[in-house]
């Protein structure tokens, strides 16, 4: 459409549309689908920029209309935001502070973490290339439609990278926009030459693919807290304590008893830890023919849980069972070392569930608990730290 046509058009005309623009119909439908997505996730909040600058051809009333629509579509999808609204503030600080303060390991440079990392392992480095030369060139053949296209991604990059964690999973809503450009490189090398970019096609989607077929092999392939778990139901006397050295998140997915469940639930229910639940409160959830266990984690710094033991006081008073975790997974699967010798000295090792099958030379999300590599796969047999179980001599 001409300049014009898109200054002049009828906007309460759903017949009446434009390249950027588009009817009053296109426009509800961005609008609610944007307030919904703000619901599921609120980084989506950042979709109203792209929405704004489509609707800006149709004016401010058009723009005013999008931002009304979508916000009614997001209280729609979290009407607790307002019922509640001294709950969803609080939890929103809390989250703002934890992203500020970061995550156990420091990482750097959070954008330059993601750009180097996430983004280099997560999509693979022809895509992030091809994907960014793929904006730039968007930019340069027609800015405006360039700036509703990957506005949202470039906005969302600079927001997520002020704070302090970067988990590669939080990047995650920037790998279509980079997809779609990178797509958008290669159909024009496509003008030129068909042949030339199929294998452009081939050599960008490769490494991704690969990668991406190790990291389901190995997820199909089960998980080492799942098989340990299993291990100890079919040999460990039911109610028995188990203290686990490492992270909750490395524990094996056991049935916690009645005693572990009132103290963790006293906590939750304090605010003061929420970290150590692996199943509901309620204990109608507990499927009865199962063993249940007392699980409790040696105290960890920043990892708190109403269910834990102190150095000290496991080495004065040694339990029965010992768990020790072992991973590539810097703070989670950090064991002290006065454990590791207790181990040694006084326990026998009953069972072992291992990750890996040879030495790794491998890749992770060292913030993020995913007992699972990034890039360098070799060696690696299915998800999950290795867990040693010990039984304490007589």
């Amino acid at each position: 459409k001409t300049a014009y046509e898109i200054r002049n058009c009828d906007w309460s005309s759903d017949v009446c549309s434009s390249d950027l623009g588009g009817s009053r119909r296109a426009l509800l439908i961005a609008a609610v689908l944007a307030g919904l997505a703000t619901s599921t996730k609120y980084t989506a909040a950042l979709t109203c920029v792209p929405l704004a600058l489509a609707a800006w051809s149709g004016g401010p009333r058009r723009v005013a209309l999008a931002a009304v629509v979508m916000v009614a579509a997001f209280f729609v999808g979290s009407p607790f935001v307002l019922l509640d609204f001294r709950t969803f503030l609080q939890d929103f600080q809390f989250e703002a502070t934890h992203m500020a303060a970061g995550q156990y390991v420091d990482v750097g440079n959070t954008w330059v973490h993601h750009l180097t990392h996430s983004l280099r392992y997560g999509v693979g480095l022809p895509i992030l290339i091809l994907g960014a030369a793929g904006m730039v060139a968007a930019a340069v053949e027609d800015p405006r439609r360039a700036a509703v296209l990957y506005s949202f991604p470039l906005i969302y990059f600079a927001v997520i990278g002020r704070g302090e964690v970067a988990f590669y999973r939080y990047i995650l809503p920037v790998v279509p926009f980079l997809c779609m450009a990178a797509g958008a490189l290669i159909e024009r090398l496509a003008a030129r030459s068909v042949p030339l970019a199929g294998v452009a096609l081939a050599l960008t989607g490769a490494p991704t693919l690969v990668a991406t077929l190790h990291v389901v092999t190995l997820m199909a392939a089960s998980d080492t807290r799942d098989a340990m778990g299993k291990w100890i139901e079919a040999n460990i006397p039911t109610e028995s304590t188990i203290v686990h050295a490492g992270a909750y998140t490395g524990a094996p997915m056991l049935q916690r008893n009645v005693a572990n469940q009132t103290r963790e639930y006293a906590a939750k229910a304090g605010r003061s830890d929420v970290g150590g639940f692996r199943k509901p409160d309620d204990m109608k959830w507990y499927v009865k023919t199962r063993p249940m266990y007392d699980v409790l984690f040696v105290r960890k710094e920043g990892i708190d849980f109403a269910s834990q033991v102190d150095v000290d006081a496991l080495l004065a008073s040694p339990p029965e069972w010992l768990m020790l975790e072992e991973y590539w997974l810097e703070h989670y699967s950090a064991v002290p070392t006065a454990v590791r010798e207790l181990a040694a000295a006084r326990y026998d090792e009953v069972h072992v569930e291992r990750a890996t099958d040879g030495p790794v030379a491998a890749v992770f999300d060292q913030q993020d608990a995913l007992y699972l590599p990034v890039a360098g796969f070799s060696g690696f047999t299915r998800m999950g730290p290795t867990l040693h179980l010990y039984h304490l001599r007589p």
